[in-house]
């Protein structure tokens, strides 16, 4: 296609309203493949003048693909006419018409004379082949000069031929691409703004970190097909283990017919040293004009990969760890964030295969998509969890509700998350498994870090003051390995990081834990082991509790925001299993005095959404609970405290 301005679209999308599903479908594939749409679905919005917003659009070196259909062809209104009136007949003498033809249809005059896309009848597979290759047709040829025939070597000088956003790499071994890729487009765009920033002959190297299940290898995948285009080999290795590290390597030498490797056994272990000396060898002696892509996914040891990834070429190599920590390994990173509810139900609804694989939110029932949505939140919005239930939901053919319920209920959820649904072609393991693996690995490793995580997963998720640990690990025996000594401590931290199961806030000092590996390892325990880390986790939250509201960088009105949820935590906890004790009076009571303090000055303070209906309402659940301790003094107090907050605010508190 020809240079347009960066706000000009590359096609214009001509539909009648009938088709569409079809200008969804086609739009959505041509952006995939890094193109820019004009659609009036997606484009035109309330208020917007549309015959200008088209006309505006035409006035560019646009290509204008009209939808076929006998609804589009036959409607008699103003609206069957193609957009722009009188723009399409320069744009139709130019060859920039591109008709798509999605339903069977009898065409006639001036569009009957141009050859049409024709996707009826495809497979969504080869309709998304047939649409990316037919549209590359029109764009302009590469003016570099081919390769003289003779030659064996490429000539110096000489570039690739271009090829388009939908034609894969000769050597190519990536895995199948998921059809119900969702979101992810501000990831896939760091990954693109670091790698299009490279010079020729430098090798640049990018990490994509996280937790175990939030979607880094599909990240990986869908970036390298989106921009399969950029490279002329696309290599892909599974490094999760030093055995499927050499497997890979294996076929790869086979893929690269590197045969003095190939034949050999791998089982030798000198063999994994001579495979990775090939493959990088190989790498660094392509020519300077050919691009490679090198994918390193779920690299558990960084050991194995220190001498294989190459110092020279002209290539990217991308990483997926679940380490925070990666050292000098790469030039860059980024942690990979869980998918937002809105974007987490639509992945959930797309994989149950009730509703096609690139239905959109407006597409959905209202009542299955709050139901999809509560799902998405209960499952801290974790594609690989919502990946699951889709599955599940799928292969026993149940609704969204009837597994919402089986997921609320602790006698079936342990079982459930282990539950994978088949058939898939994505990441074979279950959450539950995915994890616990790496708990088990833990525990034998790093028992204080074990220990810690077992704490934080009955606390609240976000915000874990960092005292809480410290302050309250004094005062609970089975920290006292690491209780007084900081470098112990940190050694747990740092086993936990290499997992991201734990991230750390520096500046506000606090901790923050996913809620479905908290939920994941509570329930892998025991009633009475569950009912022993509550109590250890309120000893832990009251110790912080008190410490903060005595030193000096906190004041009393302060610790509301910060401890607001760990005591909910905490009060949920002596609900369910009824733990009785001094610790537990004494947190609500101190909670309680300090929520009045807030009440009364949290001008003074900064706010965690606690209004008075809150502090009001919470008082008064602590004062129950106290009651039911037979603390009747305490409890008196809190209640004269919450009718006095009550009394004394204003109406629109």
């Amino acid at each position: 296609m020809q240079d347009r301005q960066p706000s000009m679209p590359d096609f214009f999308i001509d539909y009648h309203d009938g088709d569409v599903q079809w200008a969804r479908w086609i739009a959505y594939q041509l952006e995939n493949a890094q193109y820019t749409v004009f659609y009036r679905e997606q484009d035109i919005r309330p208020g917007m003048n549309r015959v200008l917003s088209m006309d505006d659009v035409l006035q560019g070196d646009i290509y204008i693909i009209p939808l076929l259909s006998p609804d589009y062809l036959q409607k008699a209104s103003a609206d069957a006419v193609p957009s722009g009136g009188s723009v399409w007949s320069v744009k139709f003498t130019k060859g920039r018409l591109l008709p798509v033809r999605v339903r069977d249809c009898s065409v006639r005059g001036f569009l009957s004379n141009i050859e049409p896309i024709n996707l009826v009848g495809l497979s969504e597979v080869d309709a998304r082949s047939m649409l990316l290759n037919s549209v590359t047709t029109e764009r302009k040829r590469s003016t570099a000069s081919p390769n003289f025939p003779g030659s064996a070597n490429r000539q110096q000088g000489t570039k690739p031929p271009f090829r388009y956003p939908g034609i894969l790499p000769s050597i190519w071994n990536v895995p199948q691409r998921n059809n119900i890729f969702t979101d992810r487009d501000l990831a896939l765009t760091k990954v693109y703004e670091v790698f299009k920033e490279g010079q020729e002959g430098q090798v640049l190297t990018h990490v994509i970190n996280g937790l175990g299940g939030v979607g880094k290898t599909q990240v990986a995948i869908e970036y390298a097909y989106r921009y399969s285009h950029r490279y002329d080999a696309v290599l892909w290795i599974d490094v999760s283990n030093e055995q499927t590290f050499t497997e890979h390597l294996f076929i790869l030498a086979q893929l690269l017919a590197l045969q003095e490797q190939s034949t050999v056994k791998i089982s030798n272990p000198p063999i994994m040293t001579n495979l990775k000396l090939a493959v990088k060898q190989w790498l660094q002696a392509l020519s300077g004009d050919m691009r490679w892509l090198l994918i390193l996914d779920n690299i558990a040891d960084f050991a194995l990969i220190n001498d294989f990834i190459p110092s020279v070429g002209n290539g990217h190599v991308l990483m997926t760890v679940r380490a925070q920590a990666i050292g000098t390994i790469a030039f860059s990173r980024h942690s990979l964030p869980e998918m937002s509810p809105e974007d987490g139900a639509l992945l959930l609804l797309r994989r149950t295969g009730k509703f096609g694989p690139q239905a959109l939110l407006q597409d959905i029932s209202n009542a299955d998509l709050v139901t999809a949505q509560e799902l998405s939140h209960l499952m801290g919005n974790l594609p690989l969890a919502l990946d699951q239930a889709g599955a599940y939901i799928e292969e026993v053919n149940i609704d969204l509700l009837s597994y919402l319920e089986y997921y609320n209920d602790s006698r079936w959820r342990h079982e459930l998350l282990e539950k994978r649904g088949e058939p898939t072609m994505h990441h074979l393991d279950p959450v539950a498994t995915t994890w616990n693996d790496a708990f088990t690995t833990i525990r034998k490793t790093n028992p204080d870090a074990y220990s810690l995580l077992l704490l934080c997963s009955f606390l609240h998720h976000e915000a874990i003051p960092e005292e809480v640990i410290t302050r309250g690990a004094t005062t609970l025996p089975i920290f006292q390995t690491f209780a007084h000594n900081p470098l112990r401590r940190d050694a747990a931290y740092a086993e936990l990081r290499k997992y991201s199961l734990l991230e750390k806030e520096n500046e506000m000092k606090t901790f923050s834990m996913h809620q479905l590996v908290q939920l994941v390892l509570r329930d892998s325990l025991s009633e009475e082991e569950q009912r022993q880390w509550a109590k250890c986790a309120i000893i832990a939250v009251y110790t912080g509790l008190d410490a903060a509201g005595q030193g000096p960088t906190l004041l009393p009105s302060h610790c509301c925001p910060r401890y607001f949820f760990h005591v909910q935590s905490c009060l949920h906890a002596i609900k369910t299993w009824g733990v009785i004790s001094d610790e537990c009076v004494h947190l609500l009571y101190l909670m309680g005095t300090h929520l009045h303090d807030y009440a009364r000055n949290s001008h003074t303070g900064p706010t965690v959404g606690l209004d008075t209906v809150v502090i009001v309402k919470t008082l008064k659940d602590y004062a129950v609970l106290l009651r039911g301790m037979q603390q009747v003094k305490e409890a008196e107090e809190l209640e004269a405290f919450s009718d006095l907050i009550r009394a004394t605010s204003t109406p629109n508190a």
